[in-house]
């Protein structure tokens, strides 16, 4: 299991970490696929000296392409009043939410670096750098957004039979129990930065019902579906979504982690359409083989014959497919072919959900 958390750079200067927002979208793609991209705002004052570099652990797997700076999308008036839900000043290049002037300092994608030998499929972490760097004893704003590729623990889905019944969401801010999980742990943990004020967010399916939070969410609202568009650079989908929000104002520290913790589940449970329309597809699949068969009666001898010659070809079966999954993960050009057929299909649907939006 993964956890979230911003560290000081070990090559650069210390700072403070005033405020912290994080969203985590579940949003709607095409032929029912979910998208998840997760959002870190932060609020940063540098010390005596210029910080230039930081460091962030998040808690799903994500790709070296996978990060995205918001810098010109929170600079829009409109976009700036929805994310902090108050009437904000914008000139030029810095922004005032009722704190004065904060600069919106660049965190250029081509400058993030995933470290893969401390990243694996529920845990990814990354080395970025701010263009240009926090003045000594100023204060900066960054928003910066990533593309979930594995969920990890932190979103895992309910099951119920054959369709997904529900989810449990588990987001841990510095909670460095979870860093055994990541390879040479020892040597970051002293530079886990601690958290002044902490908002986190979560926006999920209406049709998935509330039952349980912690600790108790400071609200719930419907998202306000369009008004979204330009700051998510794509159609919210035809669906409703909720907003879940904690609120967090004591110091959130190692010695004092945030755990965000929630339970929702279907509208309808075992009996949604989808699992309905699945166990009617299973009956008539037994029908048709019932009917495949006739009315032969399978001996004993046979049926045995059967089970152990179908488990060698099964065994076979197992084999051919674990030579192509290695195949998959190992082989080079392999591997570079499927993500470049997936990079194809993501920038298609991106384009396909940017043309339903109306920004």
């Amino acid at each position: 299991m993964g956890f979230f958390a911003i560290l000081k750079d070990p090559s650069d200067n210390p700072f403070d970490v005033i405020e912290c927002h994080l969203n985590l979208w579940s949003l709607g793609g095409i032929c029912g696929r979910r998208i998840f991209v997760f959002d870190v705002g932060l609020r940063l004052k540098a010390g005596k000296r210029n910080v230039s570099k930081f460091q962030l652990i998040l808690p799903f797997g994500t790709d070296e392409s996978g990060m995205q700076d918001l810098h010109d999308v929170i600079l829009n008036q409109q976009v700036a009043h929805l994310i902090f839900g108050r009437p904000v000043e914008i000139q030029q290049s810095t922004l005032d939410y009722g704190y004065g002037p904060i600069a919106v300092t660049f965190v250029p994608a081509s400058d993030a670096h995933l470290v893969k030998e401390r990243s694996s499929k529920g845990v990814s972490f990354w080395n970025l750098s701010m263009n240009p760097p926090i003045g000594k004893g100023t204060e900066s704003y960054i928003r910066v957004r990533f593309d979930v590729r594995s969920l990890g623990r932190a979103w895992m889905w309910k099951k119920s039979g054959l369709t997904k019944a529900g989810v449990i969401v588990d987001l841990r801010i510095a909670d460095v129990r979870q860093a055994v999980t990541i390879p040479d742990c020892r040597a970051f943990e002293n530079l886990i930065l601690p958290v002044k004020r902490l908002n986190v967010f979560l926006i999920a399916p209406a049709k998935l019902q509330f039952r349980a939070a912690s600790p108790v969410l400071h609200y719930m609202r419907l998202l306000e579906g369009r008004t979204w568009e330009p700051y998510l650079g794509r159609a919210a989908g035809p669906e409703k979504l909720v907003i879940y929000e904690w609120r967090n104002r004591s110091m959130v520290t190692t010695t004092s982690p945030f755990r965000a913790f929630l339970d929702l589940s279907g509208e309808f449970g075992v009996m949604s359409i989808s699992s309905l329309v699945l166990t009617v597809g299973l009956v008539l699949l037994i029908l048709l083989i019932a009917k495949s068969l006739g009315g032969y009666v399978v001996s004993i001898y046979e049926w045995t014959k059967d089970l152990i010659f179908g488990s060698v070809y099964q065994l076979g079966a197992f084999t051919i497919l674990s030579i192509v999954m290695w195949l998959l993960r190992n082989v080079g050009p392999v591997r570079r072919t499927l993500n470049g057929a997936r990079g194809l299909f993501l920038r298609f649907e991106r384009s396909i959900l940017r043309a339903r939006s109306e920004f």
